[in-house]
C-alpha cells in the first residue's frame, strides 16, 4: 500500500502499489504537515494545525487523534 497525502492539502489516500486503485481515502479537514508514516497497521499524519491523526491501514479511518499545542518553528 502506498499512501500520500494530495495537493488538496486535507486528504490521505491510499493506494495499491500494483495495480495503482485507490483503496481508500480520508479527509482529515486540516492541512497535512509532511508525509504519513506507515507502522504496522496504523498510519499516522501530522496537520499544520497541530493535531496528530491515528488511521486505520485498512479502511481509512480515524482511530484517534490529539490536539497539541499547535506548530512552533525553531
Amino acid at each position: 500500500m502506498f499512501i500520500k497525502k494530495t495537493l488538496m492539502l486535507n486528504l490521505v489516500i491510499a493506494i495499491d502499489p500494483v495495480w495503482g486503485a485507490e483503496l481508500w481515502r480520508t479527509n482529515l479537514g486540516f492541512n497535512i504537515f509532511g508525509p504519513p508514516t506507515r507502522k504496522d497497521s496504523t498510519v499516522y499524519v501530522g496537520t499544520l494545525q497541530g493535531r496528530l491523526f491515528a488511521l486505520d491501514a485498512k479502511t481509512g479511518a480515524i482511530n484517534w487523534s490529539f490536539a497539541s499545542d499547535g506548530y512552533h518553528a525553531n
